[in-house]
């Protein structure tokens, strides 16, 4: 019987559970229901992190939090696809008249790369994915869903990040590569821009 290895399989967990606890960190904020916060949709485009470019969808749950789809290409021969859970910090206070346009975040979830060199079989890469970052939104929207939330409150956003990812799963497409995974966390700079379509 043929091994894993000579299938061109490779899995190596994250080592102490550091990814259950970063979800565990991120979840530990987000209501089981919607509320009236700011719940719209950021669409816009992102240069580096989990692609060289890419396109990227943040749906926000409850001001606080959001979910955040991207897909993107390193050099057009294969397709990077990330779902990342997100957390926002530092609340606004618009009683005061004043809000926060910088906001930290930090995020988990998976990026999967996808490529089919020719003749050879359909290549795959699973990771875990730790984004962290600052997100700067403008020009000030007077929300007050968002008050006393950390939700971004800008029709338009810039922000930088970096993106620590970790291998789980890799597919090679040379089933005769049997190269270990390396487990190393490897932090991929990236940065944004965003634009609010609807709330």
């Amino acid at each position: 019987m043929k091994s894993s290895h000579s299938q061109g399989y490779a899995i190596k967990l994250l080592p102490g559970r550091s990814l259950i606890l970063v979800l565990f960190m991120v979840l530990a904020g987000v209501s089981p229901k919607l509320s009236s916060a700011q719940d719209g949709l950021r669409i816009g485009l992102t240069v580096g992190g989990v692609s060289k470019v890419g396109v990227v969808l943040e749906r926000f749950l409850n001001g606080n939090q959001s979910l955040e789809l991207t897909v993107g290409t390193w050099s057009f021969k294969e397709i990077s696809t990330s779902l990342v859970i997100k957390r926002y910090f530092l609340s606004n206070d618009l009683d005061a008249g004043w809000y926060k346009p910088i906001h930290p975040f930090i995020g988990a979830g998976l990026w999967v790369v996808g490529a089919k060199p020719p003749a050879e079989r359909l290549g795959l890469a699973l990771s875990a994915i730790v984004p962290i970052g600052i997100d700067w939104s403008f020009p000030f929207d007077a929300d007050p869903s968002c008050n006393n939330r950390s939700c971004p409150v800008g029709h338009h956003a810039l922000g930088v990040s970096v993106n620590l990812n970790r291998a789980l799963l890799v597919r090679r497409s040379n089933p005769e590569d049997q190269l270990p995974l390396n487990g190393r966390l490897v932090p991929l700079p990236g940065a944004y821009y965003r634009f609010m379509t609807r709330q």
